[in-house]
């Protein structure tokens, strides 16, 4: 199991834990049979959060401690702030826990 595939985890049963709305979204493309699936378009952030309080929608994407952003993601981060929907790049789920709560979402 990758780091980033670890954290993905805990922030995942973070989100469960406190009782958010949240979903795992995938982007790009997959070969299926007869051609390509589309998904997300590329960039989108690995998780959007619905919380019943703080901010209508939020996105998260999560990194390994020296991960970084692809150039669609950083796209996709400014199009999310632009609409005003909170961003978090996330390294721990303590990173998600206080972004969270420095959104009035907990």
């Amino acid at each position: 199991m990758t780091p980033e595939t670890k954290l993905k985890g805990e922030v995942q049963d973070l989100l469960t834990v406190y009782g958010l709305f949240w979903m795992r979204l995938q982007s790009g493309m997959v070969k299926v049979r007869g051609g390509f699936m589309h998904l997300c378009p590329t960039g989108t952030a690995d998780l959007v959060v619905y919380p019943e309080k703080g901010f209508g929608v939020g996105w998260i994407e999560m990194k390994q401690l020296k991960g970084k952003q692809r150039k669609s993601q950083v796209e996709f981060q400014a199009k999310a702030e632009a609409a005003g929907h909170p961003y978090l790049v996330a390294r721990s789920a303590e990173d998600v826990k206080a972004w969270l709560k420095e959104n009035g979402a907990l």
